[in-house]
């Protein structure tokens, strides 16, 4: 009998709320054998095709306190895809000094497979973060890695090698580490496909990069527009918005960071998408404003339905920002591999080779 498995898990305690992403799926008898043997093989794209598919699962959520009692039950639905994302209150109760009351672990059951059983998917301890926090947040392709997708021929040799083929940025590393060093917690957000995923933590793992979450473009929105709730056929190659919706995403997951490092590259645009991420971030940001300056760019070419939802988030990031003592200092590092992609009207970005 095949098992659903959990693809990817973050859980963020972020004080108020545990933020839960997660995804699903069934996997082959093929690819959990490579997946055990991977100590010895890095694992390719190709490998993971078939999660390509997609379908509904159900999960039951089990809070427990330090004690291992449970204090917390939920079932939560997901996507067309399989995937996840909610948040639940840390503590059950107004007590916050008290430990019985706080979620230490949840425990996770799919229970829509089969009826009648509950499969125990695993037990998940919520990554902390603490009040004011440092995050760093990085592209993958072209900035820690110099990937190719250009033609027919680099995209089949992309999907059936390991990334470790390709040939790694050091000068991104060293910035990358540097900052995680000094206890940035670390994030990873690329256009890659979903399917990539354990590629790419490969990778990361292959050069001493130990990151929470690993955010990734889930190509089955295209495959099935119909199923798909928000990317369409234009965000194939158009990363704007896709990009620019994440980076909120991260930061309603662990809160508002007091310093908040963004590494990426100018092939094609992440430092457009940075600096008005930074703009958003910033307290006299005026949310009407920037917004309709993000909707009237080529860059983001948003839908209806993408411009109201974007416009909501932002005002809700101002909210949130407003009433903090703090104001996010951004540090944004761009690899310069496009000279002429590099435009001198944009401040406060660090150029590097």
């Amino acid at each position: 009998m095949k098992r659903p498995q959990i693809i990817n898990l973050l859980a963020i305690d972020s004080g108020e709320h545990i933020n839960v992403r997660s995804s699903i799926a069934f996997l082959s008898d093929n690819y959990q054998s490579k997946i055990e043997s991977a100590i010895f093989s890095p694992s390719k794209p190709w490998d993971a095709r078939f999660l390509l598919r997609g379908k509904i699962f159900s999960f039951k959520l089990l809070g427990l306190n330090d004690q291992k009692d449970v204090i917390y039950q939920n079932q939560f639905d997901s996507d067309s895809f399989g995937n996840f994302f909610f948040k639940i209150p840390s503590y059950i109760g107004n007590k916050r000094d008290d430990s019985a009351k706080k979620i230490h672990v949840i425990s996770l059951y799919e229970t829509l497979s089969y009826t009648g059983l509950e499969m125990l998917l695993g037990n998940f301890y919520p990554l902390k973060i603490h009040t004011n926090p440092k995050i760093i947040i990085s592209d993958f392709d072209k900035t820690l890695v110099d990937t190719q997708f250009e033609t027919l021929k680099e995209l089949y040799y992309s999907l059936t090698h390991p990334i470790i083929d390709f040939p790694p940025v050091t000068s991104s590393i060293e910035i990358f580490k540097k900052y995680t060093e000094d206890s940035f917690q670390p994030f990873i957000l690329t256009a890659s496909p979903h399917f990539y995923e354990r590629s790419i933590r490969d990778w990361l793992y292959q050069h001493n990069i130990y990151t929470a979450g690993i955010f990734l473009k889930d190509y089955r929105n295209f495959i099935n527009l119909l199923l798909s709730n928000e990317l369409v056929t234009k965000d194939i190659k158009n990363q704007g918005f896709y990009k620019l919706n994440h980076l909120l995403s991260i930061i309603s997951m662990t809160g508002i960071p007091l310093e908040l490092v963004l590494m990426g590259d100018n092939r094609e645009s992440d430092h457009i998408i940075y600096t008005f991420f930074a703009e958003i971030l910033k307290k006299k940001c005026d949310p009407w404003t920037i917004w309709n300056r993000i909707k009237k760019h080529k860059l983001f070419n948003m839908t209806n339905r993408q411009s109201s939802k974007f416009l909501t988030q932002i005002y809700q990031v101002s909210n949130i920002i407003k009433a903090l003592n703090y104001e996010c200092t951004t540090t944004i590092f761009i690899r310069n591999i496009n000279p002429e992609n590099r435009d001198t009207e944009l401040k406060d970005i660090n150029y590097y080779q």
